[in-house]
């Protein structure tokens, strides 16, 4: 049986399968053309093309905070990443497949990703879910099993998750809509404000890349950015600094912060010494973000851990699950 896993993140979707490693990591994103609404490409190529085509080419994004919006267009999409990390073909020989959810998600969220895997051919029974917080908890050789407290903070493209465990049980979970799409959107809303000013998200994404720091500080970097001037609807060139992305996302960084410390605050007090004794596990792209460690451990008083390849965190021990399936599945998410 050959056996597969699955992150269909809000930001980028990627496959894994046993054996092989990584056969796919590309953008969770549909190009459609704003005229006709016909779908023109998915994936990488998708991200490329809204890049450099403006105005006529839209972005469209099926999975958001973790969770499908748009059935129709997320089956489009796991159809084409299937079939282009060639596993589609493979699925007459009942492939088992591991899919990643968010530590908060419903009964209907969950039948809906059951959904979506039946529709491009795999069988109800070989479908299995793992927590994401849970996989990156597993990745990093995290000691969940024994009678201690261990957190795990996950800032993606659209949720930042927390997950307290011990003795292999969820403790606590939390899951907010505020991540690393909303630090994009807070850039878009300040540049709009201060400079009436419309830029794209992927420009926005950019700024936050080059210039992106958790706090104020002595950088003197700067980023040259075009938007549409909502005055004169001609194209506007801005010149951005690094103090002005720490002032747009100083928001939305706060509300990350305050979700961390709510979760810790409902641990029970016994779990909470030990993480403070043991720090917390920070992973997901959002935790690539300049001085965002350091500001989080100066605001809670814990220690910070960034791991490695927070990209790659949640595949990686979903890649461990498959590799010792049948001593694994206690940690596994039941379906209903």
């Amino acid at each position: 049986m050959r056996e597969l896993a699955i992150d269909l993140g809000t930001t980028n979707t990627i496959i894994l399968e046993k054996g092989s490693g990584i056969l796919l990591d590309e953008p969770s994103v549909i190009a459609i053309n704003a005229t006709t609404k016909e779908l023109v490409e998915i994936g990488a190529e998708a991200e490329d093309m809204i890049s450099r085509v403006h105005g006529n080419i839209n972005a469209l994004h099926p999975i958001k905070n973790g969770v499908i919006t748009d059935f129709e267009n997320t089956n489009i999409m796991l159809k084409h990443f299937m079939v282009k990390a060639k596993v589609a073909a493979k699925f007459t020989n009942r492939p088992r497949v591991l899919l990643a959810i968010p530590t908060e998600v419903s009964r209907v969220e969950k039948l809906a990703v059951v959904q979506i895997l039946r529709a491009v051919g795999v069988k109800r029974r070989d479908i299995f879910l793992i927590n994401k917080a849970k996989a990156t908890a597993l990745s990093e050789k995290l000691p969940i099993e024994k009678p201690q407290g261990c957190m795990i903070v996950d800032i993606g493209g659209g949720t930042t998750e927390t997950l307290i465990m011990s003795m292999n049980e969820t403790v606590s979970g939390k899951s907010v809509p505020i991540a690393g799409d909303e630090l994009d959107t807070a850039i878009v809303n300040y540049i709009k404000k201060q400079y009436n000013t419309a830029i794209a998200d992927y420009s926005a994404e950019a700024i936050k890349i080059e210039l992106g720091c958790a706090f104020q500080n002595d950088s003197k970097k700067t980023y040259e950015v075009k938007g549409l001037d909502l005055t004169s609807n001609a194209t506007n060139t801005l010149t951005i600094t690094a103090n002005e992305v720490a002032t747009a996302i100083e928001e939305p960084i706060k509300d990350i912060i305050d979700s961390i410390k709510r979760a810790l605050e409902k641990t029970p007090p016994e779990l909470a010494a030990d993480i403070m004794q043991m720090g917390i596990i920070l992973t997901g792209g959002g935790s690539l973000l300049k001085g965002l460690s350091r500001l989080i451990a100066e605001e809670i008083g814990v220690e910070i851990k960034t791991v490695d390849k927070p990209l790659n965190s949640v595949i990686n021990g979903m890649a461990l699950v498959l590799d010792d399936f049948a001593n694994m599945q206690h940690l596994l998410t039941a379906i209903e």
